[in-house]
């Protein structure tokens, strides 16, 4: 009884603890579920972002990709490898000899000049030749190093630009893919109109015909797309069949005041590599100016003699010290010929430079020119233009539909809309180039 009375008092405790027990499990179910729905969507987003080609991935893979800067790295790291050597004095020259033989006997103690000779000798280079030698492969070195900062700044350029004609390509081609109802629903109206005698058979051909034209407007403009790919899979290869993403990317020209381009353009990669020419060439008019000079050489030589002299001693061995050197009297048809040779290549190079600093500014001016010209007539588009031109279309459908003007300035109107947004899109796209160029003047991906 006592046990029943127990039982029963507790029951509810235990129904209310079962029900909170329930509630518990069916939020952290609930929870549980929300999480793992907002881990997949974060999953999906970001293998679709891993899928799409953005400018920046296409950039990254590009540069890590690209044989040619594994080749400059590789030929700068031999140039110093070379310095080293270079710097080296050349390898001493052993000989040993049997001198002095009797040819009757071939009897070694029998003449006192028969000998066993062994002679080390040593050349010495001509002045500081090996000092400059060392210099100009260190110099060559820097030029690789160089080089490989130009051609970075160039991929960075090169695929900058074939993706943003990619980009425009693809917002023109959804302008027309956009616009195909709209002419559809033209082709329509006009059939319609002529079904019940309200125009003529011309409108609706009229109709027909730029429907046609659209087409041909999206073809051409596939073609052009699929040529930027083709120009991206240079860099990147297959990866650049990927889809281009929908967002604009944003792409900020240096803004630099006069003598910050000046300074700018004289450290660019492409002037300071033809700068490190002009050095080298400096270092080989010093360099042959040290054919001059004369080149020495050292000597020592040990011969072994046997026998005895006329009293009897054991004969003494011969220790021999030279000098050698050369005498360059005659100039005027090697070493004269040399120095002007080099002279003039130095000038060259020289001219180089300035030829090349003369055709960046050049660009420059013209890069600045198209930002400007294109920034005031992206603002009038933007604010004007499209906007006038699709109040235009529409007042022009609706005047239409009350008989007021023909079918022919619809069609004009729709078709000048689109002109409009797709020269929009063309100009977007000419101020990123004019940046990406600005970048690149700037030097600022190197």
């Amino acid at each position: 009884m006592i046990k029943v009375r127990s039982t029963t008092r507790w029951c509810p405790i235990e129904v209310r603890y079962s029900r909170i027990w329930t509630g518990f499990r069916s939020a952290a179910l609930r929870v549980g579920i929300g999480f793992l729905m907002v881990f997949s969507a974060c999953q999906l987003a970001a293998h679709a972002q891993a899928e799409t080609l953005t400018l920046q991935r296409v950039i990254d893979e590009a540069l890590a990709e690209d044989p040619g800067l594994r080749a400059l790295a590789g030929a700068g790291a031999a140039e110093s490898e070379l310095a080293i050597a270079d710097a080296s004095f050349p390898d001493p020259v052993v000989n040993v000899a049997a001198a002095n033989f009797p040819v009757d006997t071939f009897n070694f103690d029998q003449e006192p000049m028969t000998q066993f000779r062994v002679a080390l000798r040593q050349e010495l280079p001509r002045g500081d030749a090996r000092s400059l030698k060392r210099e100009k492969r260190q110099v060559r070195a820097s030029q690789f190093e160089v080089r490989a900062r130009d051609r970075r700044a160039t991929i960075v350029r090169s695929v900058s630009a074939a993706w943003i004609d990619a980009f425009r390509d693809t917002r023109v081609s959804a302008l027309l893919d956009e616009s195909r109802p709209l002419f559809t629903e033209l082709v329509r109206l006009a059939q319609s109109s002529y079904a019940v005698g309200e125009s003529s058979q011309q409108d609706v051909i009229r109709a027909e015909l730029e429907l046609l034209r659209l087409q041909d407007r999206e073809l051409r403009v596939e073609e052009q797309l699929q040529h930027s790919r083709i120009l991206l899979s240079r860099w990147i290869g297959e990866t650049a069949r990927q889809p281009i993403p929908g967002e604009r990317a944003d792409i900020e020209a240096p803004r630099l005041t006069e003598p910050q381009w000046e300074e700018r353009l004289r450290k660019h990669a492409a002037v300071a590599l033809l700068a490190l020419a002009v050095d080298e060439q400096s270092i080989e008019v010093t360099l042959a100016e040290q054919d001059y000079r004369p080149r020495f050489g050292m000597e020592v030589a040990y011969g072994a003699r046997g026998g005895e002299d006329f009293q009897g001693k054991s004969r003494p061995d011969f220790l021999s010290v030279g000098l050698t050197f050369d005498l360059p009297l005659f100039t005027g048809a090697r070493q004269d010929r040399r120095v002007s040779a080099a002279r003039h290549l130095q000038g060259a190079a020289k001219d180089q430079r300035l030829d090349r600093l003369a055709q960046l500014k050049r660009e420059l001016a013209d890069a600045q020119r198209q930002l400007e010209l294109l920034s005031t007539r992206l603002v009038l588009f933007e604010a004007e233009i499209v906007p006038t031109s699709e109040q235009a279309a529409q007042a022009a459908l609706a005047g239409y539909r009350v008989r007021s003007n023909d079918f022919a300035e619809v069609m004009r109107a729709y078709i000048a809309e689109l002109d409009a947004r797709i020269e929009l899109e063309g100009m977007r796209a000419g101020i990123a180039r004019a940046a990406v160029d600005l970048r690149y003047l700037a030097g600022l991906e190197e």
